[in-house]
């Protein structure tokens, strides 16, 4: 209707309406679990649908869930019994725990299933929908065996699950209390995060190994233990405490986002929770890894909530997935924001910095507690959002500094840096955490940015109830390395000079890069920093301009490259960011490249005793050793064994 509005067309407007309407309907929960979803919102606990064309409804999060369908049911709590005998149910939970499986649908008509059909080439695999003794499926190749297929699995029980078919060798892989047995740890990740999803101490999983990896294409088991009649259930899960919901922290920021997730996650886990996390690297629940990318958004934020598995969970909240589709929570234990500075702007909306603070303060304002940066205007600010009656704690890397000693005088908690210890007060009780220095990731004191990381990360947990000590020991054991936390202040020794590898492509993280790298290379007489940066091509002008300006004051020597230039004339973003370094005057020599390697290259052979360079927004770790093989494969070998995890070059400078 609207496309036709706009083209000034005619369109039938009450049929289209109706036809919206019949959807919303088809839609709709039946009338017993809409009720009782009403009665779990009313208590305050979260509610999630599993799938939009099914009635399974998830009440509460993580290992406090319980899992009900339209229909009184004796089961578990998880409706494992239930579950795993509808293969439509099956594969909605298995999408939402990002566990691979064939392409496919469930139709209740011919004409749909043939529709689908020519979707997959009439390559497709025809099951019933509800499993039973009778366990047949059939394999198509063309439209007369569709028909004939789905005309045997209609009659057998209504709907179909048309499934494209997976060429591959086929297993069927035993899970236990041992784990799954396969000789793939792939497949063995796979099989038991399955059973995990449906709550099966014991399973058998099917596997067809394709050429793009393995998928789930079966699932069977039963759970004797822990059935519970259908009256108990609901009476059950309307008592369920803390309203079935698990802690949850969510960490917000222009910069140092990723980090701060991994340093709380690691406290967490190191108190034995099993913990799920997501950061620009994957999705991980109880140290295993069920999703890789950048997944700070609002799906795989769902995964996280959606896992039996999963007692505490931290989410990375990048702006992209806010302004997507938002947040995947109502509210959570903790929100934590770190900074907001310029990126991004000119894209989706958000043209100021104060555009994008309010975007990213839409965490905080779902806070109970609220961590804000006090040396950070926009953070001081979202106060002013926060939900009432939610608490905040103000951070600082200045003891003096006004905002945090004025909610300190007014009985608010608050962390801070004095004489380079990180300190913690609540009310009237100050104490020590834990000397800067001690913390691996702030490259002995040097890296200031991951000092104040670590204020934000103590203030997090604090709030969710960990003690000083506990914060301590886990800041002091936590790694920022390129295979724990890869891009992100990577430190590597070379010949007799640093490399530092990190992601940074906005002002704020250049000026923090150069600070640090300036730091480290004072301690050798003469040793200069060099950076080798970029930014995407879709910065506005005087973005890409104020990178150039702040990298001129950071940097000895720069050596700028165009990484994407998204919709620009190749080279035009490293032209303009050049500009910048020209302009701001001062001594720092610059250059232009085409491509990150040839830039590297040209800086790595400038590197003398004690120099430290810095090659930012790279993409992997992989393009910075490939770069230096190419001109040094003694200095590419080094780089490889630190980045296999025998070491960041931390524990060298």
């Amino acid at each position: 209707m609207v496309g036709a509005a706009m083209r000034g067309d005619g369109h039938d407007t009450p049929a289209a309406l109706a036809a919206l309407h019949a959807l919303s309907l088809s839609l709709a929960l039946p009338p017993r679990i809409a009720e009782l979803a009403g009665r779990a919102r009313a208590l305050g606990m979260p509610v999630l649908r599993a799938s939009e064309h099914a009635d399974l409804v998830q009440f509460g999060w993580g290992s406090r869930q319980w899992r009900f369908v339209d229909a009184p049911l004796a089961d578990t709590r998880l409706l494992t019994n239930t579950i795993v005998r509808d293969r439509l149910l099956t594969r909605a939970l298995m999408v939402e725990a990002n566990i691979d499986v064939p392409a496919g649908t469930t139709v209740s008509r011919l004409e749909d299933a043939l529709r689908v059909g020519r979707r997959y080439d009439w390559q497709v695999v025809v099951k019933q929908r509800h499993a039973g003794a009778d366990e047949r499926q059939w394999r198509c190749a063309g439209e007369a065996e569709l028909t004939a297929a789905f005309a045997l699995a209609h009659a057998a029980g209504g709907d179909v699950v048309l499934e494209s078919f997976e060429d591959g060798p086929l297993a069927v892989v035993a899970v236990d209390a041992g784990g799954a047995h396969h000789a793939s740890a792939r497949v063995r990740r796979l099989c038991e995060g399955a059973a995990a999803k449906l709550g099966l101490a014991e399973a058998r999983v099917g596997v067809v190994d394709t050429k793009v990896g393995p998928l789930v294409t079966a699932l069977y088991g039963a759970a004797n233990a822990g059935v519970i009649d259908a009256a108990e259930r609901e009476r059950l899960l309307l008592a369920e405490p803390d309203q079935g919901r698990i802690p949850l922290i969510a960490v917000t920021g222009t910069n140092g986002k990723t980090t701060t997730t991994l340093m709380i996650a690691h406290a967490v886990r190191l108190a034995g929770l099993r913990t799920g996390y997501t950061t620009t690297q994957g999705i991980f629940i109880d140290e295993r890894i069920v999703g890789q990318g950048d997944c700070t958004g609002y799906w795989s934020h769902r995964t996280v909530l959606s896992s039996p598995e999963v007692d505490f969970a931290v989410l990375e909240t990048a702006r992209g997935g806010l302004l997507k589709r938002g947040l995947a929570f109502d509210a959570c234990t903790v929100g934590v924001m770190l900074n907001v500075s310029d990126d991004h702007l000119g894209l989706d909306g958000v043209e100021t910095v104060d555009d994008l603070a309010r975007v990213k303060s839409t965490v905080v304002a779902a806070a109970r507690t609220a961590v804000l940066n006090a040396d950070d205007r926009h953070c001081v600010a979202a106060l002013g959002r926060l939900a009432p009656g939610a608490a905040a704690i103000f951070f600082s890397m200045d003891a003096a500094n006004p905002v945090l000693r004025g909610h300190l005088a007014r009985g608010g908690a608050g962390v801070w840096l004095e004489q380079e210890t990180i300190m913690l007060a609540d009310g009237a009780a100050v104490r020590p955490v834990i000397g800067a220095a001690a913390i691996p990731a702030t490259v002995g004191g040097l890296a200031r940015y991951n000092i104040a990381n670590s204020l934000a990360a103590t203030a997090a947990l604090h709030a969710a109830g960990f003690d000083a000590a506990h914060i301590g020991a886990a800041l002091s054991t936590f790694v920022s390395d390129a295979a724990t936390n890869p891009l992100r202040s990577n430190l590597f020794a070379v010949r007799d000079f640093h490399i530092v590898l990190d992601y940074a492509h906005n002002p704020a993280a250049y000026a923090a890069l150069g600070a640090m790298a300036r730091g480290l290379a004072a301690r050798v007489p003469g040793a200069r920093a060099l950076g080798v940066v970029t930014s995407p091509g879709d910065r506005r002008d005087a973005d890409l301009r104020r990178i150039g300006e702040t990298c001129a004051a950071a940097f000895d020597a720069l050596f700028v490259y165009e990484s994407q230039s998204r919709g620009r004339t190749r080279g035009e973003a490293a032209a303009v960011i050049a500009g910048g370094v020209r302009a701001a005057g001062g001594h720092a020599y610059v250059d232009t490249f085409g491509g990150a390697a040839e830039a590297l290259q040209a800086a790595y052979r400038l590197c003398g005793e004690g120099d430290v360079l810095v090659f930012a927004c790279g993409t992997a770790v992989s393009t910075l050793i490939e770069a230096v093989r190419a001109i040094d494969r003694e200095g590419a070998a080094a780089l490889e064994r630190q980045a296999g995890g025998e070491g960041s070059g931390q524990g060298r400078v």
